[in-house]
């Protein structure tokens, strides 16, 4: 559990979450993090046989499967942070308790293999961006006035404000060298990020493909429509917005490019230009929920469509 997930939401539910699991048929023992690097450390040391539940933030989430990956363990994410982007895209419940009680129990736990996306030696199971959205990012983490995912739309209009379109050279698997200008660059091993943007709507976190999508230099008079579209993911018919895939990505400032050089995963801060991304494929084990209650009419429509994807029947 990250205690500061969420601005303290992880840390006020992890009790209740642990009693919704032993409710389920669960033997919890609660681990602290100190650190994405300490969470890691203690997933890396639980045996194949055992289970993780990382309650947290995506970016807490993708530090915890970064263990579970080496160690051989089943990852059960729960909700805890402020975009749960990783959560809605497994058709998971977006409230911590909700979504503890929605963990299937220890005799009829379902799980599937996904893809890991990494950083170097770091771990990501959602997006990494540089450009704008990673300055977003960056302002969102270092705000305290604002809470909840209204964060991301004020640390984005930060963000507006300062940055300019950057020239990067990208490079595609073995493919040479080019350069494009844009905004900004995600790569997506699954679909959203920001609290629901669906900036690369085709992701398949079970492709064995990352997904490169090159937001294009709009005038930023259009950026509210743009921003529409990408919540919607619509922005990439038309526009002069690209996607392509591949299984490695390199990705640096051109010389002399005055765009902002921060690259981020998962909402984390990894590193700086120049970045190389790769996706190892079926690398990690992730439990799939039980049907939502009747109560929660989106979500139990958002988990059947995962779970007919995955072939689960509930």
């Amino acid at each position: 559990m990250n205690p500061a997930a969420g601005g303290g939401r992880a840390l006020r539910a992890h009790r209740a979450v642990a009693e919704a699991l032993r409710a389920r048929g669960w033997r919890v023992n609660i681990a602290i993090s100190q650190s994405l690097a300490h969470a890691t450390g203690l997933a890396a040391a639980v045996p194949t046989c055992g289970v993780v539940a990382a309650l947290g933030g995506d970016g807490f989430i993708g530090a915890v499967a970064g263990g579970v990956r080496r160690g051989g363990a089943i990852l059960i994410p729960l909700p805890g942070g402020r975009g749960n982007d990783l959560i809605r895209h497994l058709g998971w419940p977006r409230r911590p308790v909700s979504a503890a009680a929605c963990v299937p129990g220890p005799r009829t736990l379902v799980s599937r293999r996904i893809d890991v996306g990494w950083v170097g030696d770091r771990a990501f199971l959602g997006v990494a961006s540089v450009g704008l959205d990673a300055m977003t990012n960056d302002i969102a983490n270092r705000t305290t006035a604002v809470r909840g995912r209204l964060v991301y739309g004020y640390a984005a209009t930060r963000a507006i404000a300062y940055c300019r379109p950057g020239t990067f050279t990208v490079r595609l698997d073995d493919a040479p060298l080019r350069e494009v200008r844009a905004w900004l660059i995600a790569i997506g091993n699954s679909s959203r990020y920001g609290g629901g943007l669906r900036i690369c709507p085709t992701a398949d976190l079970s492709d064995g493909w990352l997904d490169l999508v090159v937001i294009g230099p709009v005038p930023r008079v259009q950026f509210p429509w743009m921003f529409a579209r990408i919540a919607r993911g619509r922005h990439l018919k038309g526009g002069p917005h690209t996607h392509e895939l591949a299984r490695r990505i390199h990705v640096h400032a051109a010389p002399g490019s005055a765009t902002y050089r921060g690259v981020f995963a998962d909402g984390e801060r990894i590193g700086t230009l120049p970045v190389s991304v790769t996706v190892e494929s079926g690398a990690l084990r992730v439990a799939l929920p039980e049907t939502p209650p009747p109560g929660d009419a989106a979500q139990r429509t958002m988990a059947a469509r995962v779970l007919r994807a995955w072939g689960v029947s509930r």
